[in-house]
């Protein structure tokens, strides 16, 4: 299991999280420090695929829907080499939060959400070699 991000009680996002071990139900902590220009983020999607944790969209608590991809590279033992990336993708979908996420053998889907105004998006896309 992972959690990752969220908000506090003053509408400030979080970059948190920790993974937690289901064999010895111990938590790990993911690094907190993002890529220049990221920040935390709530109403964000998270999807756990073989290749590391990957968020997109949700809000960082200033109205701004984001549609950057972050990866957590978590597949070392080395947590000083456990490190975020911004990944670049073919096709950038709008920016977005409240969606549905899910990592396919062809990369990461992303569909629906709310969008600026809270308007609903009916549109998605398929973001390929995320790795």
């Amino acid at each position: 299991m992972v959690v990752w991000g969220g908000k506090n009680g003053f509408r400030s996002a979080l970059a948190d999280g920790a993974i937690l071990d289901s064999r010895t139900w111990e938590w790990t902590l993911i690094p907190s420090f993002l890529p220049e220009g990221e920040r935390g983020r709530f109403f964000h999607g998270a999807t756990v695929s073989d290749t590391g944790l990957y968020i997109f969209g949700g809000e960082s608590g200033l109205k701004d829907f984001k549609a950057s991809v972050l990866k957590f590279d978590w597949l070392t033992d080395d947590p000083s080499q456990q490190s975020w990336t911004v990944v670049p993708t073919d096709t950038q979908p709008i920016g977005r939060k409240w969606h549905t996420q899910l990592s396919l053998p062809q990369g990461l889907l992303i569909w629906g959400g709310y969008g600026a105004n809270e308007t609903y998006l009916p549109t998605g896309a398929l973001l390929r070699n995320l790795d």
